[in-house]
């Protein structure tokens, strides 16, 4: 995680955000929020400022996560988007994905129609008479196993899938990391210039650092499936290959069980 600290307002802050700026670099994102919900809802205010401010206040309410928080991100996005006149962004387009799915309906009052009656249970059967026990019941016969060529079969497409899965998490460790890295750009080019982060960074940043920690969870995610595979794959392949060296079986027989084997 790369952390950063913003002290006073931004040099490129809008005038009409002066105040949202002034919290945002505060640590105080929240009430930054609330400052610049309004200035996007404002039709008075200059289109490059209402997307400015709707960044902001979207930003900060997805990144606090609350239900709640994500809900008002969501009202406000689709407001902002339904006026044709303002200006689209990735970054908006990003925002507006990420809470698109999220449920925000109001449930509404419970239903006041009241249920019908029960209906009455039908009358329960009269019990069939359970027939006389044989007197010799017949042995049952064992459940035969699977084919060994089948547990080799399982075996190897497990380790494959495992294999395979490993890899695909080894390749998503990479793409998180180059993503990083892009993100730690963005930050020291604008501490080698002794410098805060303009607006158009830290949109930049945002993409850049989510995509980074969505790949590290999908890797994290192929990995342990993965590892699980495996784990199931490598001792069903073992102790299959081990049946086809040894080849046991068994016979029954009236005196009791003769156990035989080619070794």
């Amino acid at each position: 995680m790369l952390l950063f600290t913003l002290v006073g307002a931004p040099d490129t802050c809008p005038e009409v955000l002066v105040p949202a700026c002034t919290e945002y670099a505060a640590g105080r994102r929240l009430e930054a929020a609330e400052l610049a919900a309004p200035i996007a809802g404002d039709a008075s205010v200059a289109p490059d400022n209402r997307r400015l401010a709707a960044a902001l206040a979207a930003g900060a309410w997805i990144d606090e996560g609350s239900p709640e928080a994500r809900c008002r991100a969501r009202a406000l996005l689709e407001a902002y988007f339904a006026d044709p006149a303002l200006k689209r962004s990735a970054a908006l387009e990003r925002r507006r994905r990420e809470v698109e799915a999220d449920k925000c309906e109001k449930s509404g009052p419970p239903d006041d129609t009241s249920a019908p009656p029960a209906a009455s249970p039908p009358p329960a059967p009269a019990p069939e008479p359970e027939p006389p026990p044989a007197k010799n019941p017949p042995r049952s016969q064992p459940v035969p196993d699977r084919s060994n060529k089948e547990r080799l079969t399982t075996g190897r497409a497990l380790l494959g899938t495992g294999v395979g899965l490993g890899a695909v998490a080894i390749g998503t460790i990479a793409v998180s990391g180059y993503y990083l890295g892009e993100a730690q750009a963005i930050t020291t080019r604008a501490v080698v210039e002794h410098r805060l982060m303009t607006f158009a960074e830290k949109e930049e940043f945002q993409r850049v650092f989510g995509i980074a920690d969505q790949t590290r969870w999908v890797a994290l995610g192929f990995g342990v499936a993965g590892a699980v595979t495996l784990a199931a794959a490598i001792p069903l392949y073992v102790s299959a290959k081990r049946r086809a060296r040894v080849s046991p079986y068994v016979r029954g027989g009236a005196a009791g069980v003769i156990f035989s084997g080619a070794f």
